[in-house]
This record gives C-alpha cells, structure tokens and sequence, in this order.
C-alpha cells in the first residue's frame, strides 16, 4: 500500500518519496501515517536487536514477527545498517512531537505528518 511505500522511503532516508507517497492517499489520516511510521521504527529497532546480539541482517530479518513482506526483506535487511539506537532515540522523538501536535484541535493532520516524515528520513543522513 501507499501508506508502507511512504513508510519503508522514510526509514531509507528518501524522504520526497516519502511524501509523495503520502500524498497519494486519499482522506488520509495524519495520525494513521504517523502509526505506520512507528511501526516501521519499531521493526527497525525489533532488528537492530537481533544484529546486536549476533544475527546476520538476513536471519535477523527471518526472525521478525510479524514476518516481513518477502518483496521488502532485501529493503528492511539494508535499513538495519543504516538505523543506530541513537538515531531511532530521535526518531521516536520526532514521531511522538508530531502525534501530540497532530491531535490539537484543528491541526492540520497531513502536513503534520509529512513533515514528521522528512524529519525521520532526514536523520539517515545525519
């Protein structure tokens, strides 16, 4: 779906084709693209544990639950090298500020949430 396209470009650092894939979603939900970006985080920090401990990025990626898309195995196994603790410390702050300024009455949801995820991809290149 779109709104995993939007999420994986994020978390590669590619953070136009992040947005532009948001911006497909018809009545999109800021706060919905804000959870598919959390959970990608998630994965990512998931993985990160298992490499930590000695997994490969290809076993650590069989190891997930629930299991990845096969299509996106190779895209998820590459992401592990790019994310440090640090760097998903950041990244929860960066999704945790914009939920809370979503859910302000009379925010504007989208734009919140576009912007959270160039703040997410920008922190590859950091």
């Amino acid at each position: 779906s779109a709104l995993d396209a939007a999420s994986l470009a994020a978390a590669q650092g590619k953070a136009a084709q992040a947005v532009e894939s948001l911006s497909r979603i018809d009545a999109l939900s800021g706060v919905s693209a804000l959870r598919a970006l959390l959970r990608r985080l998630h994965q990512l920090r998931d993985l990160r544990g298992h490499i930590d401990a000695g997994a490969s990025p290809s076993d650590a990626v069989a190891k997930l639950r629930p299991p990845v898309f096969w299509k996106e195995r190779d895209a998820v196994a590459a992401q592990a090298r790019l994310w440090t603790a640090k760097k998903l410390n950041a990244a929860y702050d960066v999704l945790w500020t914009a939920e809370l300024r979503s859910k302000t009455a009379g925010a504007p949801q989208e734009l919140i949430a576009a912007d959270a995820y160039r703040g997410v991809a920008k922190l590859i290149g950091d």
